[in-house]
């Protein structure tokens, strides 16, 4: 299997490394989960080991700023509806990063969040949200598509389609 890194996702490191790396673990333990990569990544010799940030000063201020995302993303408001249940939405939606600058720099300045109020309201911040939601539907489309195509190339088409169509049938029904 060739493995690549997903353009602009700004990982650095030989991706046939990475992704061997990645499949090994998931080979010993049936699964891949983050704790076992950074467990393995905690070894000097671990090809991963170089992705991580190991300056712990750093680190933990990367872990507030992402805690800091987490608190902002899970506050909602609930709106009351006549004749029907009342509906939770974020309070906060995710508008943008701040502009001019890289992901990485991204990641410490944080992105920038507006009320949901004023995502409505303001025409600029509703077109982020929504061409965010775009990519959004646009990044399902692609993994399904690939999941799609892996799955025919590899002769289990049938099986795939089959379970899709019973995995999305309840998601769907929902919207």
């Amino acid at each position: 299997m060739v493995y690549k890194i997903k353009a602009g996702s700004h990982i650095k490191g030989d991706p046939q490394q990475i992704g061997e790396k990645l499949e090994e673990i998931r080979s010993e333990t049936g699964k891949i989960r983050p704790v076992d990569v950074v467990e393995d990544a905690k070894s000097d010799d671990s090809v991963l080991h170089p992705l991580f940030e190991w300056d712990d000063k750093k680190a933990a201020e990367l872990q507030r700023l992402d805690q800091a995302g987490r608190i902002i993303r899970a506050v909602v408001i609930e709106v009351e509806r006549e004749n029907h249940d009342n509906l939770e939405v974020r309070a906060f939606v995710c508008v943008d990063r701040p502009a001019n600058i890289n992901e990485e720099e991204a990641v410490h300045t944080g992105y920038t969040y507006t009320s949901i109020d004023q995502a409505i309201s303001d025409n600029d911040s509703r077109s982020l949200v929504i061409g965010k939601l775009v990519d959004r539907i646009n990044e399902a489309r692609r993994t399904l598509h690939s999941m799609e195509m892996y799955a025919a190339l590899t002769g289990r088409a049938d099986e795939y389609l089959q379970l899709a169509i019973d995995e999305l049938k309840p998601a769907m029904e929902e919207s």
